[in-house]
């Protein structure tokens, strides 16, 4: 794993904050010892004002009343435990909506104005804005819901964010499955061996991968719960009887830290969490967040590790899309003007530290208002999108070619060298105007768009560091002004930037 993936894992507080309840709610003894603990990790990582858990009574009448049993609040926040309406309360009494989809298994999130109007009453009493429930099954039964509420600002959950949070209410309806179970056993084996596949069936419910090894690092895992089928393209069968299943599924780049993070996880004992990638047999790449724990038997000594993976594929695309959004054009995916300039800056520094040059070309369209005027927007994205390419074609691997927003584009030339042999000044200035005749050239075949040919041209600005311009802003500015004397001279041609020229 990459220390880009460290960095990754570590903002990724709600998947690091439902480890840490799995971890707390499947190794605990008594699971109220640690609710609040988890409770306050979950409440802290989603950033909400409230967090709480209501359990289900069936009073003697037959009707069934939600129980609010714990609760943790942030900052400046008044807790609502103590009220009467969270005790006994009828779902009845304005609530079968939300009595009817948590029953269901769905959960309900969502703004306050977005619920019935019998439930915003109660939600605008205790001033929440937006809310996000997810029900606890415990084996079959609807034990009870876990929620989350934001009362200063109006949150957007993500799918990703739901998911999370039912995997921790299931781990804490499996849980409690699984205490329940236990206490009835009494030591009968044949129970206990009834009641694991019953965790088990639970446990399997939750939209990631549990998995059981030995605690050493070539054990055949003992158990793989069977969403790793959906997630990884493997059976169950398949990975438990391969050993060596998970390194082969690993991405050969991520293996090596992945595993000396599990190494590192062995000889400490304390949990772990990695992201990393895995390739499934179909070829396509998952990313996984992994955590595991320990968990000892009763002289202390480790007999099994058990863990979880998550499937943040959709997180980490959203997060490499938000990135290249941050520094590319949406419509023709060339760098923007935030790229252009960060590389202007590099490759001034190296010209300084290298006496070379650097030359920037600022182009303005010649007709493209025509074009969007008379066949529309659609057209003049298309010719944008097709001008690009060509751009990109006739350009050096060092080249950087940029949207500046509507009809203009930049074309940075890094690392042009000044000497003698070269023609001096005069070279450096040739090497960009050169630069400027391949794209006038290259703009010179018609466009089919739409079924019909059209015809563009670009007027040219060009301006060199360091002969008329000793920083990125001038430099651009005197590109511009270069451009909009082309403009003047006509269409398809090009200026070079010259001192008298800001006279003209």
């Amino acid at each position: 794993m990459t220390e880009e993936n460290d960095q990754a894992a570590e903002h990724d507080p709600v998947l690091e904050a439902v480890g840490f309840a799995a971890e707390r709610f499947l190794t605990a003894e008594r699971w109220p010892d640690v609710i609040q603990e988890v409770l306050e990790r979950l409440g802290a990582a989603t950033d909400v004002s409230r967090v709480y858990v209501y359990e289900n009574h069936t009073r003697e009448d037959g009707e069934l009343v939600m129980d609010q049993i714990y609760e943790w609040c942030g900052p400046l926040i008044e807790g609502t435990i103590e009220g009467a309406d969270t005790h006994d309360f009828p779902y009845s009494e304005g609530f079968t909506f939300l009595h009817d989809e948590l029953k269901s298994g769905h959960p309900v999130f969502g703004l306050t104005r977005q619920f019935p109007e019998s439930e915003q009453v109660y939600m605008l009493e205790e001033g929440i804005v937006s809310s996000a429930d997810v029900p606890i099954f415990v084996g079959p039964r609807w034990w009870g819901f876990m929620g989350f509420a934001h009362c200063f600002d109006a949150h957007a959950w993500t799918q990703a964010e739901i998911d999370a949070l039912l995997a921790a209410a299931g781990t804490l309806g499996a849980t409690i499955y699984r205490k329940e179970i236990e206490e009835q056993l009494a030591g009968a084996e044949q129970q206990l061996f009834e009641a694991e596949a019953k965790y088990r069936a639970l446990v399997e419910q939750i939209p990631a991968i549990l998995y059981i090894d030995p605690p050493d690092v070539h054990g055949t895992t003992l158990y793989v719960s069977p969403q790793i089928e959906e997630i990884l393209g493997v059976t169950q069968e398949e990975y438990l009887k391969n050993p060596n299943m998970w390194r082969m599924l690993t991405h050969a780049d991520d293996l090596e830290q992945a595993e000396a993070d599990y190494l590192s996880f062995l000889e400490t004992g304390q949990p772990e969490a990695s992201d990393y990638r895995m390739v499934r047999p179909d070829g396509k790449v998952v990313w996984i967040h992994d955590r595991a724990t320990i968990l000892s038997d009763d002289e202390g000594k480790p007999f099994l590790t058990q863990g979880v993976m998550f499937d943040i594929t959709a997180q980490k695309e959203a997060e490499a899309e938000v990135a290249f959004m941050a520094y590319h054009d949406r419509l023709t995916g060339l760098p923007n003007r935030a790229m252009f300039e960060e590389h202007l800056t590099y490759a001034l520094a190296r010209a300084r530290r290298s006496s070379s040059a650097v030359a920037v070309l600022y182009m303005d369209l010649d007709n493209f208002k025509v074009l969007n005027d008379t066949q529309g927007h659609s057209a003049g994205d298309e010719l944008l999108r097709q001008i690009a390419v060509r751009l990109q074609d006739v350009m050096r691997k060092t080249d950087l070619v940029a949207r500046q927003g509507g009809d203009e584009f930049l074309v940075l030339v890094a690392d042009i060298e000044m000497s003698v042999d070269e023609g001096g000044d005069a070279g450096v200035y040739a090497t960009a105007e050169s630069v400027a005749r391949r794209v006038l050239e290259a703009l010179e075949r018609l466009f089919p768009i739409d079924g019909e040919d059209f015809a563009s041209s670009t007027s040219i600005g060009i301006s060199v560091f360091p002969l008329d311009a000793q920083d990125a802003s001038t430099l651009l500015m005197n590109a511009d002004k270069a451009m909009y004397l082309s403009k003047k001279a006509g269409p398809g041609s090009y200026v070079v930037y010259a001192p008298d020229s800001d006279q003209s």
